[in-house]
C-alpha cells in the first residue's frame, strides 16, 4: 500500500478592477467643489476635486487592486459617494450609492 499526501498551496491571484467616473449632473449644493469617493472594503480612492461647479466632468479611471479569488471579489460592496469639499461636516455628503459587484457582473451577461 502506498500512501501519498498532496499539499495544496492556495495562491491568491491579483486582479485589478477599474472604475471610470464620467460626470455628475445638476448637483443641488451651492457653492460646490465636488469629489467622487469610491470604497471597496478598506480601500478608498477618489477623483480630483472639481472646482465651483454643479455639473462636474471627471473622466477619471480609478483602479483597485484585489488579492482575493474572483468569487470573493464578486461579493465585495462598492460604495460610491459624491461629496462637497467646501463643507467638512455631515452636510458635505451630496449623494451615495452602494452595490455588490456580483450584480454588475450579472447585468453584463443579461
Amino acid at each position: 500500500e502506498i500512501l501519498a499526501q498532496e499539499t495544496l498551496s492556495i495562491v491568491k491571484d491579483t486582479y485589478q478592477l477599474q472604475f471610470t467616473v464620467h460626470e455628475c449632473r445638476k448637483l443641488t449644493h451651492l457653492p460646490c467643489d465636488p469629489v467622487v469617493v469610491l470604497t471597496i472594503g478598506r480601500d478608498t480612492r477618489s477623483t480630483q476635486i472639481s472646482k465651483d461647479t454643479t455639473d462636474p466632468i471627471f473622466e477619471e479611471s480609478i483602479p483597485f487592486v484585489m488579492y482575493n479569488s474572483p468569487f470573493e471579489i464578486a461579493k465585495e460592496v462598492v460604495h460610491i459617494q459624491v461629496l462637497n469639499t467646501l463643507r467638512y461636516d455631515e452636510a458635505s455628503l451630496i449623494g451615495e450609492f452602494k452595490f455588490v459587484l456580483m450584480t454588475a457582473f450579472q447585468s453584463d451577461r443579461e
